[in-house]
């Protein structure tokens, strides 16, 4: 089965103090190279300092979809945390955005710009 790694860079303001984060995943994809959600996505978000996680390194899997939005599941720990990426129904390539709502609302989301796209 094809399969997708995305690694993804935070797009923040440039005098934005806070550490730099990446959200990075790997994920099966179709033939139309659309990730499947049924066959679990795993990955990691690097350097988070901001939402309402503390600063730190997150992994998490994704399964669940509502439209083309992945469910992404913190573990137990963080499971009030609501977040999702619109990473669904799009094939994903160098430049395109992947936005992270963290949970409903305008200050809770966060855009970040792909940088590598590898295909396995």
């Amino acid at each position: 089965m094809p399969a997708v790694k995305i690694v993804a860079e935070w797009s923040k303001e440039e005098n934005d103090l806070r550490m730099e984060s990446t959200l990075e995943f790997v994920a099966a994809i179709d033939l139309k190279g659309h990730i499947k959600p049924e066959q679990r996505v795993f990955g990691l978000i690097t350097g988070y300092d901001y939402g309402s996680l503390p600063p730190g390194d997150y992994p998490f899997t994704g399964k669940e979809s509502d439209q083309e939005l992945l469910k992404m599941d913190w573990g137990r720990d963080y499971q009030k945390f609501n977040s999702t990426i619109n990473v669904l129904g799009r094939r994903l390539k160098p430049g395109d955005i992947i936005t992270h709502v963290e949970k409903p609302g305008i200050e809770n989301t966060y855009d970040y710009k792909i940088l590598f796209v590898t295909y396995f």
